[in-house]
């Protein structure tokens, strides 16, 4: 019943948007998608490989100007910040400029097989899969995978960090939701005997409808506020038992248009068990570690540029490879500190962060440390995006 209500889904915005004509111009080293195909796109945007990413140190799968039934979703959403904290006292600001080697999917439409990356191979809680193939048979490819469904459009790219593998992945839904996905591996199996937490930032500049007239609201037990200056939140639930079919128990944030009521809600991943590999963006809480390095959860700020041109990222001061520190005060300011308070937020174009983060526990202190585990949110569209049945879009939470 759920597969013939997404093809419904699909038809009825394919025909919704027949008429369009793309919206989307890449250039550069910048590759276009197009999902189900271009003459009648429900998604288009354009793809940036890691290597080929922005900044200096890169920023993973990195996507553009993706649109959803012809309207601008998000002007660019990439991983910029990726850090290893141990408890040793070893720690690492990785880069995310270099593309690693993973198995290809089968094929572009409906693949039998999907990409298989270091992440996905990494199964077993204390063996090293190495590099591709992993033991595993398929043809080893670097760059990004797309793959089309009948539901969904899949991005999915593997980047290396010395034995660090990353997966970078985006899910692109028939009814308009949008779930990034990062996995942390390790291919050969260094310091696996000591426990240590990695974390990755998403910068998202979603500009709907364009870069202007953007609001943030938090929406919590108080209700759904509008955040006026710059700030950071936490993921919090209400209560213990909370029902994992719904986000109504839970903090959650909206970013969409004051023009158009367009937007999208940003809901933390949960359901699945991070020891054993699952998503639950709640099982690290913020500066877990207590080493003072990754503090907040979320945050959002005006888009800026600093005196040399490059935007901001969290702290451009400094990025040396054994800074472990994540800076939220250098984006979003100190509020009460007189000189580095936040900035306003009202008429700006607003820039959203969200951290995933995830805990490896040697095996000898019954942990999993060389499983592959997985963070990341789902965005759930809100407002009119012309389609035409709107019971078919999953705002609840409900599927």
């Amino acid at each position: 019943m759920k597969r013939l209500l997404m093809l419904m889904l699909i038809l009825l915005v394919k025909f919704e948007y027949s008429e369009a004509m793309s919206n989307v111009t890449c250039v550069g080293d910048e590759t276009y998608v197009a999902w189900p195909d271009s003459t009648n796109p429900v998604w288009e945007m354009c793809y940036l490989s890691p290597n080929n990413s922005s900044y200096a140190e890169g920023s993973g799968l990195e996507i553009r100007y993706v649109h959803f039934n012809g309207y601008l979703a998000i002007e660019r959403s990439h991983t910029p910040l990726v850090f290893a904290n141990y408890t040793n006292g070893t720690c690492y600001r990785d880069w995310k400029d270099e593309n690693s080697s993973f198995i290809a999917a089968s094929g572009v439409d409906n693949p039998t097989q999907s990409a298989i990356t270091t992440c996905d191979a990494s199964t077993d809680p204390s063996t090293p899969v190495f590099n591709c193939p992993f033991g595993l048979m398929g043809d080893c490819v670097t760059g990004v995978q797309v793959e089309k469904y009948d539901d969904r459009l899949v991005l999915t790219t593997n980047f290396s960090a010395a034995w660090y593998k990353y997966t970078g992945r985006y899910i692109f839904h028939a009814d308009g939701r949008i779930q990034p996905r990062f996995g942390y591996a390790n291919n050969n199996g260094t310091l696996q005997n000591v426990e240590h937490w990695h974390h990755s930032y998403w910068r998202i500049n979603f500009d709907i409808d364009g870069m202007l007239n953007d609001k943030v609201y938090v929406t919590d037990q108080a209700g759904e506020i509008e955040q006026t200056t710059e700030f950071s939140d936490f993921r919090e639930l209400f209560n213990a038992t909370n029902d994992t079919s719904t986000y109504a128990d839970e903090v959650t944030w909206l970013i969409k248009d004051s023009i158009t009521d367009r937007g999208y809600r940003v809901v933390a991943g949960q359901g699945g068990v991070s020891a054993n590999g699952g998503i639950d963006d709640y099982d690290v809480i913020a500066d877990e570690s207590g080493a003072g390095f990754h503090e907040i959860d979320v945050m959002a700020s005006r888009y800026k540029l600093f005196s040399n041109g490059m935007p901001e990222y969290g702290d451009v001061s400094t990025s040396s490879l054994s800074d472990c520190r994540m800076r939220h005060e250098n984006i979003i300011g100190i509020p009460g500190s007189g000189s580095n308070e936040p900035e306003s937020l009202v008429g700006e174009d607003v820039v959203f962060w969200y951290r995933g983060a995830v805990n490896d526990v040697p095996v000898s202190q019954g942990g999993a440390a060389l499983l592959c585990k997985t963070s990341g949110p789902t965005f759930y569209p809100v407002g009119d995006w012309g389609l035409v049945d709107s019971d078919l879009i999953f705002e609840s939470g409900f599927e």
